[in-house]
């Protein structure tokens, strides 16, 4: 059943920064985001030690942490330069993911923009990745900006073909209301595309079509269609080859998709659909956890003393 179309906002934007030049295209749509909604804007990088607590004792530890807030304050300063409103977080834990979702737990953002090395990440085969840990933990929207992905140079932000991709998850309603909204805001084409691979089905293609075709057209609501165009597309074969075809020939400045919470392998397994169309996107792409499993409450970190947040 479709649903009506709330205005998007976001008032609290949260940028997971490594403090590298690989964040520069995570960090230029954190601002252009912040300056669209004139949110406040939240630097969090952080800085990861395996025996932290007992760390923080030694000389090493100390220089790096003070090289971290120096880059974090800079960072801050430059973008205050340009009228917006910083405020820096330093994590100190022993597990990087971790200690990002527990900040974000406290920091409660309306969105967390994050970068990516990617699946050819050396660090995943050991640690897993610390940017697909966070979007399929976080019950907040996460825009990930993969490695291909150029930083945002516009002077307003600006999103003209945005792409929704769906397997019909439990969160499929609310991403494609979050599709639609987006879209509005900003008079874009939108496209809500599902991927068949004809394992589960043993129906002809045309029923297999049709079915999909009403599915989507579900989640539209009619007066949508008065400012603008949104096409259902249902694209047979295997999954991977036809998430490259539509991000080819869509050629979308978003992706909006669900993300799957995290398997019992974490994240140094087999990447997921939603982490492989993040490394080979050019675009950014918005995930919303696809399981009503979200953070713990306050009352799970209240004895865990592995996380420290600095101003």
């Amino acid at each position: 059943m479709a649903q009506p179309i709330p205005k998007t906002t976001y008032e609290h934007i949260v940028l997971l920064t490594d403090l590298t030049s690989r964040s520069q295209s995570a960090l230029s749509y954190a601002r252009a985001f912040s300056h669209y909604y004139s949110s406040r804007l939240t630097l969090v990088h952080a800085l990861e030690d395996p025996s932290f607590p007992k760390s923080r004792l030694s000389r090493a530890y100390e220089v790096r942490a003070r090289a971290a807030r120096a880059g974090l304050h800079a960072l801050a300063d430059a973008l205050r330069s340009d009228g917006m409103e910083i405020q820096v977080h330093l994590v100190e834990s022993a597990s990087c993911a971790e200690g990002l979702v527990r900040a974000i737990h406290q920091l409660e953002p309306d969105l967390i923009v994050q970068g990516t090395a990617g699946i050819a990440d050396a660090r995943r085969v050991l640690v897993g990745s610390v940017a697909e840990s966070v979007f399929r933990r976080v019950a907040k929207p996460v825009l990930t900006v993969g490695i291909s992905v150029p930083p945002f140079t516009g002077k307003e932000l600006q999103f003209e073909r945005v792409l929704m991709m769906t397997d019909f998850g439990t969160q499929c309603g609310q991403i494609a209301v979050y599709a639609l909204s987006l879209a509005e805001e900003f008079r874009a084409r939108v496209s809500l595309c599902h991927i068949h691979d004809g394992r589960f089905a043993p129906w002809h293609k045309e029923e297999v079509q049709r079915y999909f075709d009403n599915a989507l057209s579900g989640y539209i609501e009619r007066s949508t269609k008065d400012w603008c165009d949104p096409e259902e597309v249902v694209a047979f074969g295997e999954v991977d080859a036809q998430m490259e075809s539509l991000m080819f020939h869509k050629k979308p400045d978003l992706i909006l998709m669900g993300a799957h919470s995290l398997g019992p392998l974490g994240t140094r397994g087999k990447p997921g659909t939603a982490f492989k169309v993040i490394a080979r996107s050019r675009c950014p792409v918005l995930t919303l956890l696809s399981s009503a499993q979200e953070l713990p409450g306050a009352s799970a970190w209240e004895h865990d003393m592995d996380l420290m947040i600095l101003d």
